[in-house]
């Protein structure tokens, strides 16, 4: 009995470390692109522990926008979003994830995402003379958990989720095998749980049609925090920017202001 508790141990001791391993490599499909977004703005280095923070910010007004990309993003991937939202006349900030873009050479993982985000949004409230009651998250796809993850620190009043997931082990037991996923993931970005305990106003905005992330999850986060409504795309897959039309861009600029 000894020798079977013992090797047992072992045996899912290796499958976490395995776990871990793999569930990384899918996770963060980490882009080596290094290229800034297309519009206007100043690269920013900001020091945190022993990474540098990079982020892209362009200053319009005291409503700061920090937007953070999906899971094969980088600063350059949100071109379109951040230029959409400078053209609004909001001040805008992308943060770069470690392990990805300029920050290619860094380890990726939840606990060091959360950390930069931190460090980036703390950098420019207190550099830039913006308040708490005037910043906004905005996440895409992998994003929308750092932006919960934000929220639950505390640090911006709104949050915009464009096709989010109510956990990362929920998504890959929607996309791979059930149940495994979650004694396998250490990364978890646990919306769900997070929500139940944020007050402040949420827009989600979610295609029907998506099947990376599915129409459903967006939907349940909606019903689970306690102040938010749900944009739906019906003819939107993941890929979901181009199905925005502009009388959606007037509620989404009208719930940031």
């Amino acid at each position: 009995m000894y020798k079977f508790l013992k090797y047992s141990c072992i045996l899912f001791l290796l499958l976490e470390v395995f776990g871990c391993f793999v569930s990384r490599k899918l996770i963060f499909i980490a882009q080596g692109k290094d290229t800034l977004p297309s519009y206007s703005g100043t690269l920013l280095q900001i020091q945190n522990e022993d990474r540098i923070v990079y982020a892209y910010f362009t200053r319009n007004s005291s409503r700061l926008a920090v937007v953070f990309h999906g899971q094969h993003g980088t600063l350059q991937s949100m071109s379109y979003l951040g230029a959409k939202l400078s053209q609004m006349g909001f001040s805008v900030l992308l943060v770069e994830y470690p392990g990805y873009g300029k920050a290619k050479r860094y380890s990726s993982s939840e606990s060091n995402i959360y950390s930069d985000a931190d460090a980036a949004i703390n950098f420019v409230q207190k550099n830039f003379s913006f308040s708490k009651q005037n910043t906004i998250a905005i996440g895409y796809s992998l994003g929308t958990g750092v932006a919960v993850e934000m929220a639950r620190k505390n640090l911006v009043s709104k949050m915009i989720l464009f096709a989010p997931y109510t956990s990362i082990p929920d998504v890959a037991s929607y996309r791979y095998v059930p149940i495994l996923p979650q004694i396998l993931i250490w990364d978890r970005f646990n919306s769900i749980s997070k929500s139940k305990d944020l007050i402040l106003p949420v827009l989600i905005i979610h295609g029907k049609k998506d099947v990376a992330v599915p129409y459903y999850m967006g939907e349940a986060l909606s019903k689970s925090f306690s102040n938010a409504k749900l944009i739906t795309l019906s003819n939107a897959n993941h890929s979901l920017f181009g199905s925005i039309t502009e009388t959606h861009w007037k509620l989404i600029r009208d719930f940031i202001q």
